[in-house]
This record gives structure tokens, sequence and C-alpha cells, in this order.
């Protein structure tokens, strides 16, 4: 609903978002983040994966981070998630109160002015991605490489052969931070979670996300995406580790590596995998059905006649829901031709007769000789 929504909606990360918050906020179309602001996607530590559409959005993340995010459970703050691309717009809290005011103005303008508007709220992003920052810019190459592997035993052995042979003590405890991360986490619920990724990241390239805003559509790529999380999050709550991790959390402690159902990451099967992720349900077994939306109309009830008569502005003399003096005056004031007149005069005069080509006022271009 949030993904697919036709009108702006922003979103902003205040203090820590988790797993299926964490998605709702990165698939806004106005998500914010600022100095405060924390994204943690630590669900394979619980026996779940994340869902909301999370993987749909750490599937397009650059330099494999998505899986990083996913299966360590790293947190990611401030600046640095602008730059990753899990947030797109740096917002101040105290910006708030004025975009409550914007909104306010969304039925006086048209959709497109109201998302200029509501941008113009949107700060220039400081620094990020340093060496002090929850990321460091100097360990993506390391990430990259290690979490471009198929399969979870692939990147637990390519991360310890990285920490044995690193001659660089910060990139070595990166690795090894790495590692042991993955190894408290549930064994089925990684490999369910880089299933996921991998899966949104096919679909994603046979069917781009759209340009526009609400055009997801019915059948795009983050519903395929929010099917498959479904499915695989009922049947992993049906599973020991679920249990054991929910629990866990609910002591305020963390499971270590042996304390799952399955003792060590390599303990599980491909067939496990594509059985928890990829089988459709069975109806018969009790199964909750997949994942669907229902086709839109694409006619709003705004154009519906009758309603008009219900708007706030209608006008029985009319039969009109708005001014047409108002409305042509809003088609004119933001027209692109509005005052050119007044501007190629006050061009004129600022030149002082100059030729404007030599100040690149004009298309064509002065040849001397």
């Amino acid at each position: 609903l949030i993904a697919d929504f036709r009108k702006p909606i922003v979103c902003q990360i205040s203090g820590r978002a988790t797993n299926g918050g964490a998605g709702l906020a990165c698939l806004a179309n106005i998500s914010g983040a600022y100095t405060d602001s924390e994204v943690v996607v630590d669900a394979c530590f619980t026996g779940l994966v994340p869902d909301g559409g999370l993987t749909y959005v750490l599937a397009q993340l650059p330099w494999h981070l998505g899986e990083f995010l996913a299966l360590t459970g790293w947190p990611v703050r401030g600046a640095d998630l602008v730059y990753i691309g899990l947030v797109k717009h740096w917002i101040s809290h105290d910006a708030l109160p004025f975009l409550e005011l914007t909104a306010e103005k969304h039925l006086e303008v048209s959709e497109h002015d109201s998302r200029v508007l509501l941008l113009e709220h949107s700060l220039p992003v400081p620094p990020g991605l340093g060496e002090a920052d929850s990321i460091p810019k100097g360990v993506i190459p390391l990430l990259a490489d290690a979490f471009s592997n198929s399969s979870i035993p692939l990147i637990a052995e390519s991360l310890k052969q990285m920490a044995d042979n690193q001659t660089d003590q910060t990139l070595k405890n990166f690795a090894n931070e790495c590692l042991r991360r993955m190894e408290t986490a549930s064994p089925i619920a990684l490999h369910a979670t880089l299933r996921l990724i991998h899966e949104a990241r096919r679909l994603v390239k046979q069917a781009p996300p759209p340009t526009g805003v609400g055009l997801h559509g019915p059948r795009g790529a983050l519903v395929q995406v929010l099917r498959l999380e479904l499915r695989t999050q009922q049947r992993l709550l049906c599973e020991q580790d679920a249990v054991l991790g929910l629990h866990a959390k609910c002591l305020g402690r963390s499971l270590k590596q042996g304390e799952w159902s399955r003792k060590r990451i390599q303990d599980v099967l491909l067939v496990d995998t594509e059985e928890i992720v990829n089988r459709a349900p069975r109806l018969e077994a009790n199964e909750g059905e997949d994942f669907a939306v229902c086709d839109r109309s694409e006619f709003p009830f705004s154009q519906h006649p009758r309603l008009r008569r219900y708007h706030p502005d209608y006008n029985p003399k009319t039969g009109l829901d708005h001014d047409p003096a108002w409305m042509a005056q809003e088609v004119r004031r933001w027209a692109p031709d509005l005052f050119a007149d007044r501007r190629e005069r006050a061009v004129e005069e600022l030149l002082g007769g100059r030729d404007p080509s030599r100040y690149g006022l004009s298309r064509w271009v002065r040849v001397d000789g």
C-alpha cells in the first residue's frame, strides 16, 4: 500500500527501525533520515526472515550490501542510510512541522506540485561512509567480494579466508566480526534470507522498478517478492528456530552457535531452502494462500459524477467541484512560459545590447571572421 500509493508519502526514520518497519520506511516515495536514524536487519537472529518488502529494497543496494546487512544484522546510521540507498532524503526533525503545513496544501495544488513542495524540505547530505561511520568506505571492497558468493557456506568460507590472509588489522577484525555474527544467527533463516534476496534481484532485473509514484502494479516485482516473503515467514514460524529465537529475544538474550535446530550453517541442505521459499502452498495441509493484490480500476472516485455533489466545493449551479477560474489560474501559474516576456526584457536590460551568445544565453554561437 505504501510503495504503490499515488500520493506523496513522507516517512522519517526517528531512532531505530528494524526489519518490516524499516521496509515500510524505505519503500515510501519520500523517505528521510537524520543523525539519530538507524536501520537494523536482524530477523535472522530470531529464526525469521526480513519481510514487509525489505528484501526487495536490500536486493537493489550496491556492492551486495543487502546480503551483508541481512546476514550480519549490522546497524547502519545517519548519512550512510542515504549514501547506500536505503532512504532517499536527508530531512531534519525540525522540518516535520513545516512538512505538516505543506501537506495541508495538497488539495490546493496538483500532485506533482505537492511533491515538489515537499522535496524543498530535503537538506544537503553531510559526508558519510567515513572511517568513523557505520559502514567505512575501506571495508566495501571486502563486503562486495565476500557477500557476492552464491551460498551461505561460501560466504562464511570467504570471510574466514579474508580474516586469515589480511595484513590490515582493521579489515581482519571486520571479517571476523561478520563471521561471528553469522555464526550466532539461525542457519535456516540465513539460507532462506539469502535465497529471498537473490530471488528479489532476479525479479527486479526482469521487471525494473517503476520511475513514477505508485506504479508497481498488482503483478510487479514487489508483489512477487512480498508473496515469497509471506510464504517463507509463515513456514519459518512453524519451525523450532522461530520459537527458540523469539523466546530468547523476549528474555533479552541471544542464542549462540549450536543452540539452533541446525548446529552449523553447513547443516542446511538446498532442498530445505527450496521447500521453505519456493514451494507453492498446499491448501489441503492448511497452509495459507499466497499474497496477492487486486487489480486497480484506475478510476478515482473523484471522477465519478455522482460523487462530485458530496465534495465540499461542489456548486449545484455549475455541477463542478472546483472553481474553473481558480483552476485556470493555477494552470497558468505553473506553466513554463509564465513571465517569459518579463524575463526576456530583464535579460536584455542586463546585457545592455551586448551579444547574448557570449554569455550562454542563446542557442546560436557567433563565429568571428
